[in-house]
């Protein structure tokens, strides 16, 4: 069967499988609550099936429900919500007046293997930040909120911090990334932040290693050191003194091995954090995908977190099915499709019965 539309005077007809997954998303925010803070202050924006960019902006509402009215009646996808505060959000940038800016950070990672290897990646590093976050500069745990995007990964929301500098955003980001950091000052900056980072990867070592040599030399050659290093190191430490040492962050050895140890403290960090955006942070016109807002290009919802779920992937996969709906519809596939969260499915061309999170999420491969 098709459904039948009219575009200027002209009678089209919308493949089922079309009609469906534009039906899927509606009925999904048809029964959506978007519970958005300080909502008359800020711009909501939509994008719109067939749009990848997020053009339709300036929208300022009093009432949760008046963005799911507007849904209904608009072919929209996704809604997102911006960051700052503004006196009118229904003006143009620069005459809006801004009050506030929250201070978030985006962690973005695209999923090349599947969901769960994904998952375990990204919620590693997600949680590094909030280790570096909390521990090195000193904001609450208990003002850090957690979601998850919808689809690349992850955002933080740090409460209270709405009037903090946009230099000081940018200086809290050059620091994660080690922007402006030189890897050969990590020995001698202390204990602490990225000479806490020189420390860790001392005592990661003096853990690896045993009293076999060529041991030592091959597992020093996988986490990045030179063979030459990795040698004269895997060598020294076949001793009891010289691993406790090292397991107790100390090194006393001459200066090249040193500063290979800390050339791979800085590549390990800059690796982990290299999913941490750099402009959403300092952004005053950046707008975020909202709990409840389902991702077209995953078919998954956007949803608040406990931070306990970045060392439990089942909680970050509940969250999401209990978002899109666990009750049986039905969908027809016009191709083969795959269905990716806590495990992968296939699903041949034809009609399907399953819940409607997996009918979400297998509608935006169609």
């Amino acid at each position: 069967m098709e459904q039948e539309q009219k575009e200027g005077g002209l009678e089209l007809t919308t493949p089922d499988f079309l009609y469906e997954k534009k039906s899927l998303f509606r009925d999904h925010y048809r029964n959506t609550d978007f519970n958005i803070t300080k909502l008359p202050r800020r711009e909501i924006a939509f994008s719109h099936w067939g749009s990848k960019a997020v053009w339709d902006r300036r929208h300022g509402f009093s009432d949760p429900a008046q963005i799911r009215e507007t849904i209904l009646l608009s072919p929209i996808s996704a809604v997102f919500a911006s960051i700052g505060h503004f006196l009118d959000p229904n003006e143009k940038v620069g005459k809006r007046g801004m009050v506030g800016l929250d201070l978030v950070f985006d962690i973005d990672k695209r999923p090349e293997s599947n969901r769960v290897e994904w998952l375990e990646d990204i919620s590693y590093e997600t949680y590094e930040v909030y280790e570096k976050l909390t521990r090195e500069l000193g904001f609450s745990e208990n003002d850090i909120e957690l979601e998850f995007s919808g689809n690349k990964g992850f955002h933080y929301l740090v409460k209270g911090h709405e009037d903090m500098h946009i230099e000081d955003r940018k200086s809290i980001l050059q620091y994660l990334k080690g922007d402006q950091m030189q890897r050969k000052t990590l020995p001698v900056i202390g204990k602490g932040g990225w000479g806490g980072d020189f420390i860790k990867t001392i005592r990661s070592i003096g853990h690896v290693c045993t009293p076999d040599s060529s041991f030592n030399t091959n597992a020093l050659s996988m986490l990045g050191l030179s063979k030459a290093h990795a040698k004269k190191l895997g060598d020294l430490a076949v001793t009891d003194s010289f691993r406790n040492q090292l397991q107790q962050g100390r090194l006393d050895i001459d200066t090249k091995v040193e500063a290979a140890i800390a050339n791979l403290a800085f590549n390990n960090r800059k690796e982990t954090f290299e999913s941490l955006d750099k402009t959403v942070t300092a952004d005053k016109n950046r707008v975020l995908r909202v709990p409840g807002s389902l991702h077209a290009e995953s078919g998954f919802s956007c949803v608040k977190l406990s931070l306990d779920a970045l060392s439990d992937p089942e909680l970050v996969f509940e969250s999401i099915i209990r978002s899109g709906g666990e009750d049986e519809v039905s969908l027809t596939l016009a191709k083969d499709c795959v269905s990716d969260l806590d495990k992968v499915t296939g699903f041949a061309k034809g009609t399907h019965t399953v819940p409607r999170w997996q009918a979400l999420h297998l509608s935006v491969q169609n």
